[in-house]
């Protein structure tokens, strides 16, 4: 787990690169001097290969309310916009 002081060390060494176009859509990439790669796996991988669960928050449920638990040492990536949907052998992440 990183401290909030290297979390903010990392950020501000971030700087924008050139804009990329494709149609109406524009992105400007982060750049940083860290290590080249990623050392993570997405969620729909890391529940695949059981490095994390994800429960519901009560017996009864509430929607969207999820909870998420990482039992490896692997880092897992969750990105907006994952969904979950149906029992836990029915998922879909996207």
């Amino acid at each position: 787990m990183h401290t909030l002081s290297e979390i903010q060390q990392f950020l501000a060494g971030l700087k924008l690169g050139a804009a990329q176009a494709h149609g109406n859509l524009t992105r400007f990439p982060l750049l940083g001097d860290g290590p080249e790669g990623h050392d993570y796996v997405l969620l729909d991988e890391g529940l695949d290969r059981q490095l994390a669960q994800v429960t519901e928050v009560s017996e009864a449920g509430r929607v969207p309310e999820l909870a998420f638990e990482n039992v490896s040492d692997a880092e897992i990536l969750l990105v907006d916009g994952d969904e979950l949907v149906g029992a836990p052998s029915v998922r879909t992440c996207g």
